[in-house]
């Protein structure tokens, strides 16, 4: 099998991902807030809602605000980049992918969150880009990049596993690819290789630690023996094993939350 790299359909933009969270059942925040953004000293705009604005010390533990992030942000979004990485000469990618803003919309959306500070989660997580479309030929290896991260909010620490499945059938979020599948002749055409052991994410709140965001590099590969068709895999929290979260909890004791929250990672592939 040959490996590439640069072979994405392309990255669509996503719908969020942002995680279903949980407090004692699940809570959904509906509320947009009416948000004034103000020029800052540093880089970074600041927030601001009717209530009042998001503390500077929420941002404390991300780099500096790289002053081209819109334009790469706005790349991200519409699916101009080809390749998720190596975004800028001037920065490393965490600089961008770390701050709260890269994620679409669900920034300004959450605000109150980091105004108000009356409301925290225990769990939610989700990938960015949530889909990822591939055209590829039987034998090939196809690198794929996503960044799960916390939802925010989440006050907690995070650890899980992905669990890879094939459902009947599926279509991204925008709904311009769509797979009716045997789920079988799928996991015997695709196989996703690469995948972490488990993933751990840090809190987001009441500031964003560092470690909010995992960057996932992993590889889809296609059989030599598949036909051309269209075909759907899918990425989906699931629980730790006991012993590794027994592990775990000796570390960090009731701040690692024992729920699994989050989306769905899409990945389709049109095999030619």
């Amino acid at each position: 099998m040959k490996t590439r790299k640069h072979s994405y359909k392309r990255i669509l933009p996503p719908l969020l991902m942002i995680a279903v969270v949980v407090i004692a059942g699940i809570l959904i925040l509906t509320y947009t807030p009416e948000q004034q953004i103000q020029e800052t000293p540093s880089n970074r705009p600041r927030y601001c809602t009717k209530d009042g604005c998001v503390p500077e010390s929420v941002f404390e533990d991300l780099p500096p605000y790289p002053e081209n992030f819109r334009e790469i942000y706005t790349a991200v979004y519409l699916g101009i980049l080809s390749r998720l990485e190596n975004f800028s000469d001037k920065y490393p990618d965490e600089y961008y992918y770390l701050q709260p803003e890269f994620y679409g919309d669900a920034w300004g959306r959450n605000l109150d969150i980091y105004v108000k500070r009356n409301v925290f989660f225990v769990a939610g997580s989700g990938p960015y880009p949530g889909d990822v479309v591939i055209t590829a030929k039987p034998g090939e290896k196809v690198e794929v990049i996503t960044f799960w991260h916390a939802g925010y909010g989440v006050a907690k620490y995070q650890a899980f596993t992905l669990t890879v499945d094939y459902p009947r059938e599926g279509k991204t979020r925008l709904g311009e690819f769509q797979v009716k599948q045997d789920p079988e002749e799928a996991k015997k055409c695709i196989n996703v290789s690469g995948l972490p052991e488990f993933i751990f994410l840090e809190p987001s709140y009441p500031k964003f630690y560092k470690g909010w965001v995992r960057k996932l590099k992993f590889l889809v590969e296609i059989s030599p023996e598949c036909k051309p068709g269209k075909y759907l895999a899918t990425l989906t929290p699931a629980s730790l094993p006991k012993e590794k979260f027994e592990e775990l909890y000796k570390e960090y004791g009731f701040k690692l939350s024992g729920m699994v929250a989050g989306g769905i990672f899409q990945i389709f592939v049109e095999v030619i």
